[in-house]
């Protein structure tokens, strides 16, 4: 008999990738949202656990409110989303001794010093990151094996912005990329194949996933007027903290110190420019 995962939040980023990659190892994939025929009915505002399968032997808590701005400003929905339902769904399943999964955050560091370490104290500077550890918490105090895979931006999340401005640029429009706001990105598969890994050899502990360097978006708007072709004085850089409404946290440094399980390789972080090369070929230089 197959193994079965449950993936909490099948309509976002992570989850096709994840299931795709599970399925390669063996893996029967059954998903929950908040709409849709082919999943389970699961509002995590208002949860009934009642429909939750049972006989499951890995259980990804994937599904987050991952906008910074509504965590600030509407903590309670939030918390309930990125916080209590998640760690309802693991108290649920800990009893049967079913691996818990899910992915956290750079955010719990404050973002002051570069490659933070697994056990480096958390200083969280924003709601999401407060929320990502109180959960971070509850699971690590649970009997049941839990994985957590803190990571940094996954570069897919930068699908919409590319487009944005890859038509922008295609139209020879100026394009205002942020001088003071940086990410470390990652790929969507290499975060897949991590916590497949993980289900698949029932490992439990606390790991990093980074990109190796951090960089500001006037840098990738540059990168990809370059695989576009354009001409590059249509970026016009800018301060984000010049905004009326500057972003709700803009770290420092968001880079993590590498700490992936022992059976993968490479044992290091991403090649940033290869990961944003390959992605703009992707979605944004067209």
């Amino acid at each position: 008999m197959s193994r079965r995962a449950l993936i909490i939040g099948s309509t976002g980023l992570v989850a096709p990738a994840l299931s795709g990659k599970l399925k390669e190892l063996g893996w029967q994939t059954i998903h929950t949202a908040r709409s849709g025929a082919d999943h389970i009915h699961l509002d995590l505002r208002e949860p009934d656990l009642s429909v939750l399968p049972h006989d499951i032997q890995a259980v990804f808590l994937i599904a987050a409110e991952t906008s910074l701005r509504r965590c600030e400003d509407e903590p309670d929905i939030t918390e309930r989303v990125n916080v209590l339902t998640p760690a309802a769904i693991a108290r649920h399943y800990s009893s049967a001794g079913t691996h818990i999964l899910t992915l956290s955050s750079s955010l719990v560091f404050d973002g002051v010093v570069a490659f933070a370490r697994t056990l480096s104290a958390r200083r969280p500077v924003c709601e999401y990151g407060r929320q990502k550890a109180r959960l971070e918490d509850v699971l690590t105090g649970m009997a049941a094996p839990t994985t957590i895979l803190r990571t940094t931006k996954i570069v897919e999340s930068l699908a919409r912005l590319t487009r944005d401005w890859s038509r922008d640029l295609r139209a020879a429009k100026p394009i205002k990329p942020f001088l003071d706001l940086v990410c470390a990105p990652v790929s969507l598969a290499r975060i897949a194949e991590i916590l497949s890994y993980c289900a698949d050899h029932r490992l439990s502990g606390l790991f990093q996933h980074s990109g190796d360097r951090d960089i500001d978006y006037a840098v990738i708007a540059r990168v990809l007027a370059q695989r576009m072709r354009v001409p590059e004085d249509l970026i016009r850089p800018c301060r984000s903290a010049d905004l009326p409404t500057p972003p709700v946290v803009a770290p420092a440094h968001t880079t993590l110190s590498e700490a992936i399980p022992a059976g993968l390789t490479p044992q290091s972080p991403e090649d940033v420019p290869l990961v944003l090369r390959q992605f703009l070929d992707r979605y944004g230089a067209h």
